[in-house]
């Protein structure tokens, strides 16, 4: 990604003392475009990593508190079943 950004400027430096200005400005455009799509490019990818950090807490979140209550459950039946009457 980089690589290519440096190239795209690299040519336009070398290119700059032949264009004229109507072409000078739709390269300046062309370039703009480009940094813009790799902007979005990077969002995206940032938008999903984000995803699925959320999705993996979630996760773990949920299976804490499974965890939890079932470790209740369990403490309840033990309490349950040792204090329950004699005949």
């Amino acid at each position: 990604m980089q690589s290519e950004i440096k190239d795209a400027v690299r040519d336009a430096l070398i290119e700059f003392r032949e264009l004229d200005s109507t072409e000078m400005h739709r390269n300046h455009h062309e370039f703009i475009e480009l940094l813009i799509r790799r902007e979005e490019e990077r969002l995206e990818r940032n938008k999903r990593i984000q995803e699925r950090i959320a999705g993996s807490l979630i996760l773990t979140l949920l299976a804490g508190l499974v965890t939890w209550l079932g470790s209740w459950f369990v403490a309840v039946a033990k309490s349950v079943i040792t204090n329950w009457p004699s005949k």
